[in-house]
C-alpha cells in the first residue's frame, strides 16, 4: 500500500496458499504487514492539514450510521469516538460533533 508524498511502501503483504501445512493443515490465508510509527506519523500530518473533520460517538444506533453514512458521501470527514478513548475532539482534527438532538442527529460546533 502507498500514499501520495510518501517515496516508500506503508503496508505491504500477500496471499500465503498452504500454510500450515508443516503442522498438519495447509489452508490457504491473506495478511500484511506495517509500521505503526509511519501510520501515526503519516496520521497526525493528516490531522495537521485540516481541522473541520466532525466527531460521532460509538453507539449501535441505525439513525447516527446513516447520518454517518450521509455525510460521508456528501464529502464529510467523520472520526467515530470509540469506547474508552482519551484526548481532544481537536487531536482527532473535529472542529464539530455529531448529537442527538430528540430523535434527529445534529451536527453542533465546538
Amino acid at each position: 500500500a502507498f500514499v501520495a508524498d510518501h517515496g516508500q511502501d506503508i503496508a505491504r503483504g500477500g496471499r500465503y496458499d498452504r500454510i500450515g501445512k508443516e503442522f498438519g493443515s495447509a489452508r490457504p490465508a491473506t495478511g500484511f504487514s506495517t509500521d505503526l510509527r509511519t501510520l501515526m506519523a503519516l496520521g497526525n500530518l493528516a490531522v495537521q492539514d485540516t481541522q473541520d473533520n466532525i466527531l460521532a460517538p460509538w453507539k449501535d444506533d441505525a439513525s447516527l450510521q446513516d447520518k454517518v453514512r450521509e455525510l460521508r458521501l456528501s464529502g464529510d470527514s467523520v472520526v467515530y469516538e470509540l469506547p474508552g478513548q482519551s484526548g481532544a475532539a481537536s487531536e482527532m482534527g473535529c472542529n464539530r460533533k455529531l448529537v442527538l438532538k430528540e430523535t434527529e442527529w445534529v451536527i453542533e460546533k465546538f
